[in-house]
């Protein structure tokens, strides 16, 4: 196979190889980055909607920055500054009256859009010339959902598999390396053939290497690889960070397929919110049971971060925790950043090559021209299709 480079290097006066081309502009999405102001024009989840109690401010990592995030008494969220203006106390261990967070130290108060609304032992006119930060906020799917660009937020972007699911399950795990590695292994159909060789997940897709094909929307990309005899899995990823996928029910492989929506979104640069939502149109004894496995079987892949790459992969009883770790143990394997300066890559990462090229136009234009494409959602059945053999969704 003919290696294609993904970047040009040369050598330094030390004699380090140096990356002509680091992608270093797609790693980074803290505010003042190019990336981190594209991303910020559209909603992104930042928290498990049942994580976040009435009247029980946390403090959230996104995007580079860190905030709080509080539910007000008629069960609204909001998303304001991590601190109080007035001497930097983390409003986490303040009080939430109404729809609005007093600060522990002082009593300064806050609405959710960031106001001050009181400023106890001020003049009224102190309060009213304070102002923290405040972001558009609301549940979806089970996840909390932030809008951190300027001025009027889109609409919020539904997908048509949660809206006319039976079954919804959300959670988040916390990856200890950076989205963008994350984010290329969608574009990486091969990976199945080896990294989920073992388990059901593996042998429906069967051995057989792929045929890829790689495709642009108005609302993002697919990647689709196509094996023998009708066998075919196509990946979406939703621009910027959505993505959907179809994978096997964890307690009978021989019922439909879930529908899986994820977000792979940056915290920091080493650190990544892979936020799941798991949609399924099933009824009845299955519904219940698909319900009450969710609920009772949570896995937590990073807390088990040395024991998987010490010892390898437990005896898992079901297809779901099998697949999480697998991937673990190769994306977060390529340390807290992919070292990009040293791969060699061939015909089969066609798809990824094509998704970085794309990334950094978005890029490039935002930073020289201010501006970028606006990517629409889709909305509607996506009809993902399963292996053969497997009932449709």
């Amino acid at each position: 196979m003919r290696a294609v480079r993904s970047m040009t290097a040369t050598r330094g006066r030390t004699g380090q190889r140096r990356a002509k081309d680091s992608w270093d502009d797609l790693l980074s999405a803290g505010p003042d980055t190019a990336l981190g102001k594209v991303v910020r024009q559209y909603w992104q989840p930042i928290a498990v909607s049942r994580d976040v109690g009435v009247g029980k401010p946390v403090t959230v990592g996104l995007l580079g920055e860190r905030f709080t995030l509080y539910r007000g008494e008629s069960g609204n969220p909001h998303l304001v500054g991590e601190r109080c203006a007035h001497r930097g106390t983390t409003l986490r261990v303040g009080s939430v009256e109404g729809e609005e967070i007093r600060c522990l130290y002082h009593g300064w108060k806050y609405d959710g859009c960031g106001a001050c609304t009181e400023a106890p032992a001020e003049k009224p006119s102190v309060a009213r010339s304070v102002r923290i930060a405040g972001y558009p906020a609301a549940d979806y799917g089970g996840l909390v959902f932030v809008y951190l660009g300027a001025g009027e937020p889109p609409e919020l972007p539904r997908r048509w598999e949660i809206d006319n699911a039976t079954v919804l399950y959300a959670k988040l795990d916390v990856w200890p390396c950076n989205w963008f590695q994350l984010t290329e292994n969608a574009f990486d159909p091969l990976h199945v053939n080896f990294v989920h060789r073992v388990g059901p997940l593996g042998s429906a897709v069967t051995a057989d290497l792929p045929r890829i094909e790689f495709a642009r929307h108005e609302w993002g990309f697919t990647t689709k690889a196509v094996r023998p005899n009708g066998n075919e899995r196509i990946i979406e990823k939703h621009f910027p960070f959505g993505g959907h996928v179809v994978v096997p029910q964890p307690n009978d492989y021989a019922q439909p397929w879930i529908d899986l929506q994820l977000w792979l979104v940056p915290i920091d640069d080493v650190r990544t919110a892979y936020f799941k939502i798991y949609a399924s149109r099933v009824k009845g004894a299955v519904a219940a049971e698909l319900t009450r496995w969710f609920e009772t079987s949570d896995y937590d892949v990073p807390s088990h971060h040395d024991a998987l790459f010490d010892n390898g992969f437990p005896a898992f009883e079901n297809s779901m925790h099998l697949t999480e770790a697998q991937d673990y143990l190769a994306q977060v394997g390529q340390g807290p950043v992919a070292d990009r300066s040293t791969e060699r890559l061939g015909a089969s990462d066609v798809a990824l090559v094509q998704y970085r090229r794309a990334m950094r136009r978005e890029v490039e234009a935002f930073a020289t021209q201010g501006r970028h494409r606006r990517w629409a959602n889709r909305y509607g059945p996506a009809n993902l299709p399963p292996p053969p053999g497997v009932k449709p969704a």
